[in-house]
């Protein structure tokens, strides 16, 4: 492990209490591309793969490469396994893979049969998902998974049109559209998130404004009925921004984080919501902590139920760095001038691709769970990549692991929570309604408690 460069930057004095965003981070090693990898097959090929990280610490991610032909690989920092491969052109995947709840959902490659898998994270097929069903969805892809099971994905695009559509686990096939681009009030969607609660976010294109960040809520029956769609944030004529970042994320309870430019600078900012009535909030913007504004465009952010954002952004050293903030603080966890251990000893972060591309430190998309572990990829001084989880300084096994040893659950983290919540503290705020400090509070932390550490789903 290692302790990165950090720095951390105070913002208004009103929201000092909502100070949480660790200083400093911890980076452990899960795998290792390359000939010689590190617990991945040989051969595999990372680059331009995201990495999805579940609530229990596990990562995956695709490969490519080696005698798998392709495939995803599940794994923590004792250990993995290859969880679906395949050396067909038929059965070559997208790298838009998620991981929820011991299952990783899989698409088909664009080409493929145009359908997905959900399998377990020992490699056991828990559902096949073929095109079809009961709105006859002709493609899917872009999945994201609920804790129950469900899964949201993009379907029908290059047809008649696209939809956004989730479907239950269950003995008979259900599928219940959020949104469409045909008769709906859209003209065009881009890529939905789903959280654990099976809401879902995406950004639109609707027919009265030029861009319309929407969440969807299920009702009771599962159903997406329009009186469930809360306005995150849109583009109209005198708007404060101009343009947003196509990606969004949502977190478990509901909060939204996207990427905005400002239609009165053309700077950009990382923003969150975090409910209807509620004003944006800022998290960073281009030049805090040398940040390059117009790098912001590139990537989505993630969030979670602590309101963490985490993003990348190039800053001064010209290549990407990885950032987490909380709308009081910026932390920057690891980028060019840092190392980190490795199974071959300690390396470099950054590989010099040379001219017109210059020195690159993160791979593709980032990920951040409730805990408040973060994944990611880094370009690695001998040309490999790393797959590395940061983890908070005195790290928090799951949301109830609120006092010292932590990384265990005992009677401190009881004694914690009832002052805490006596206290109307944030840290027992843990269920909907957020905002209060209720009975339901209680019930989760004693549902949290009685997991144990390593699960907060």
């Amino acid at each position: 492990m290692m302790r990165s460069f950090v720095a951390v930057i105070g913002l208004a004095a009103s929201q000092a209490a909502l100070a949480n965003v660790p200083q400093g981070y911890d980076l452990t090693l899960y795998a290792r591309s390359g000939f010689t990898a590190f617990q991945m097959p040989s051969g595999a090929l990372l680059s331009s793969q995201p990495v999805t990280l579940d609530e229990s610490g596990g990562i995956a991610v695709r490969f490519i490469g080696g005698s798998f032909g392709e495939g995803v690989y599940y794994g923590t920092p004792e250990g993995g396994s290859v969880v679906i491969s395949g050396v067909s052109a038929e059965i070559l995947y997208s790298g838009s893979i998620d991981a929820r709840n011991g299952r990783v959902a899989v698409p088909d490659a664009a080409f493929g049969a145009g359908g997905l898998t959900i399998v377990g994270t020992d490699g056991s097929v828990v559902r096949r998902l073929n095109p079809g069903g009961p709105l006859a969805i002709s493609g899917m892809g872009s999945p994201t998974l609920a804790t129950d099971g469900a899964v949201c994905y993009e379907g029908d695009f290059g047809f008649v049109g696209e939809r956004v559509v989730v479907e239950p686990e269950g003995a008979t096939r259900v599928q219940f559209e959020v949104a469409n681009d045909f008769d709906d009030d859209f003209t065009f969607l881009l890529t939905p998130a789903m959280n654990a609660e099976r809401q879902v976010v995406m950004n639109t294109l609707p027919v009265d404004a030029t861009r319309r960040i929407v969440r969807f809520g299920p009702a009771p029956d599962g159903s997406y009925p329009d009186a469930n769609r809360d306005t995150v944030a849109e583009i109209t004529t005198g708007s404060t921004y101009s343009s947003f970042v196509n990606g969004t994320a949502i977190s478990s309870d509901g909060r939204v984080a996207f990427h905005a430019r400002r239609a009165s600078d053309g700077v950009w900012e990382v923003l969150r919501w975090d409910g209807p009535g509620q004003p944006l909030v800022k998290i960073a913007e281009g030049g805090d902590l040398g940040i390059v504004s117009g790098s912001l465009a590139n990537f989505p952010p993630v969030v979670n139920n602590h309101g963490f954002v985490v993003f990348r952004a190039d800053d001064a050293t010209g290549s990407p760095a990885l950032f987490v903030g909380d709308g009081a603080g910026l932390t920057r966890i690891v980028g060019r001038g840092d190392t980190v251990e490795t199974d071959v000893g300690t390396l470099d972060v950054g590989f010099d691709f040379g001219p017109g591309t210059g020195v690159q430190t993160l791979n593709s998309r980032v990920d951040i769970n409730d805990a408040g572990q973060i994944s990611c990829g880094l370009f690695l001084e001998n040309g490999t990549i790393g797959i590395f989880v940061a983890a908070p300084e005195n790290f928090r096994c799951n949301l109830v692991d609120l006092a010292e040893p932590f990384g265990a659950l005992d009677i401190a983290d009881v004694v914690e929570f009832l002052r805490a919540f006596g206290a109307n503290d944030p840290a027992a705020d843990i269920a909907a309604p957020m905002g209060a400090w209720d009975i339901a509070d209680v019930v989760e932390f004693l549902r949290i408690f009685g997991a144990g550490c390593g699960e907060t789903d």
